[in-house]
């Protein structure tokens, strides 16, 4: 195959870097989470110095990128319910999961 039937572009937009070409008439897209290493390091900091805590005026207890949002929601669609009730058991049933340490930033 030719070299000049791959046209590409990258693009980096809010710590996502994506990289589109058309090869043979098929439009290709990767997607690379820059800030997901730094996102968990980060969290795991705050885990283990405690710096987040529920209190009256604050419930901080996950923390992800978007990329990472969408992938989670993805896999789990009734996080994004319109419907509060399934959408909050969805939530809980997810913090409960081990699937959840990572982007946990308080125990």
């Amino acid at each position: 195959m030719a070299r000049a039937d791959i046209k590409g572009e990258r693009r980096l937009s809010g710590g996502v870097l994506s990289q589109s070409q058309v090869k043979d008439g098929v439009l290709e897209k990767l997607s690379v989470d820059l800030d997901h290493n730094a996102v968990l390091a980060q969290n795991k900091l705050m885990r283990e110095q405690g710096l987040v805590r529920k209190g009256n005026d604050m419930w901080w207890s996950l923390s992800f990128s978007e990329m990472q949002y969408e992938k989670i929601t993805r896999k789990y669609p009734d996080l994004k319910s319109h419907d509060k009730e399934i959408q909050t058991r969805a939530w809980n049933r997810f913090m409960k999961s081990s699937e959840s340490l990572p982007y946990r930033v308080m125990e």
